[in-house]
């Protein structure tokens, strides 16, 4: 399981715990920016505080949030 965080407008402070750990970690992550995260147990998105520039385009914050599952399905075939 992956999960893929992209930020479209904004700021955003993404916090998550991965695995079996219970340690949060944080990443603030700007627009344009991105990040994949492996095995995450727990995702909480936390908006961060505007940055100058996005209050002076007055663009509203905007975050892409894709979870990830890996299925493998053997009735497929592999055609060289």
């Amino acid at each position: 399981l992956a999960t893929v965080a992209f930020v479209v407008a904004g700021s955003y402070r993404i916090e998550w715990s991965a695995g079996d750990s219970a340690a949060k970690q944080s990443l603030i992550l700007r627009a344009g920016e991105g990040v994949i995260l492996r095995e995450v147990s727990d995702i909480g998105l936390v908006l961060a505080r505007p940055l100058p520039s996005d209050l002076s385009v007055g663009a509203k914050p905007w975050l892409t949030l894709i979870k990830l599952e890996s299925i493998l399905d053997s009735s497929a075939a592999i055609v060289p």
